[in-house]
């Protein structure tokens, strides 16, 4: 029995000659468009090597210098902008970074200890530049606790320890009420204040107004805890007209005298206006 002849899946060829008889497929559709814009106006040498490094088939070949892309424009001006080789975009003659492999030397203790009172100095510049800048001496502020604000109940601890005492024309606390006597909200600074008023002149002291409605308002107010309303007594009376240098008369009528810590004492016809600042 003889061997089956085998099958051709293609046209026959030879090691070192063409196909023969091999028939030529018809070209149609997009491949015999660009077939034809090639035939008639044929790529530049760049653009066939471009293409030609684009096919799957094509062996890889370098790119000659007419295929390379050129440098940026941008770059090209920042290099010559900046003396740098527009290849590398570094110095000329600086290709490779340079790396320290020395041991790092120790610091002398004595150069530390210049180097942290520099540091120090520098720190203490902008404070004092503030200074000068604002016009105020931050050596003279009050330290935070005197702008704590306090309840009523500890206001009046505080004044009843110290032999204060508090009153109430409509026997109330109530701050949003201008017949109470409140005390909420005060500035620390102020009860501490009106108990060293007390201490250095040995009178009675009785408030009748804290921070409650029906003062007029301003920043350094009765209702921002800057202001409180004592009783009129001829200790107090005496003390406060005989320690304290006059200082003019309010707008109201109400003579004033200031304290050298800048306390103002303004006497109203039934009360004394106090400003603690």
């Amino acid at each position: 029995m003889s061997d089956p002849e085998p099958i051709a899946f293609g046209p026959v060829t030879d090691e070192d000659s063409p196909a023969v008889n091999a028939p030529e497929t018809a070209v149609r559709g997009q491949e015999a468009a660009v077939r034809h814009r090639d035939a008639t106006n044929p790529p530049t040498e760049s653009q066939s090597l471009a293409l030609a490094a684009q096919r799957p088939d094509a062996p890889a070949e370098p790119l000659t210098d007419a295929a390379k892309p050129s440098i940026s424009v941008r770059y090209a001006g920042i290099a010559a902008r900046l003396k740098l080789d527009p290849e590398t975009m570094r110095k000329p003659g600086n290709t490779t970074r340079k790396t320290d492999t020395t041991t790092p030397r120790k610091t002398d203790t004595a150069t530390q200890r210049k180097s942290g009172t520099a540091t120090a100095q520098n720190a203490r510049r902008p404070l004092r530049t503030a200074q000068k800048t604002a016009g105020v001496n931050l050596n003279r502020v009050k330290p935070r606790a005197a702008t704590v604000h306090l309840s009523h109940a500890l206001a009046a601890d505080w004044l009843r320890d110290e032999g204060l005492r508090t009153k109430s024309s409509g026997h109330c606390t109530n701050r949003n009420l201008f017949h109470c006597t409140s005390l909420e909200e005060v500035r620390t600074s102020t009860i501490t204040r009106v108990i060293e008023l007390k201490r250095q002149s040995g009178c009675p002291i009785m408030v009748t107004g804290g921070t409650e409605t029906g003062h007029a308002p301003g920043r350094f107010s009765h209702s921002k805890g800057y202001k409180l309303d004592i009783t009129h007594n001829p200790c107090i009376d005496r003390y406060i007209t005989k320690k304290n240098e006059k200082s003019g008369t309010r707008g109201d009528g109400a003579a004033l005298y200031r304290s050298p810590s800048g306390t103002v004492f303004a006497d109203e016809t039934d009360h004394w206006d106090i400003l603690f600042r």
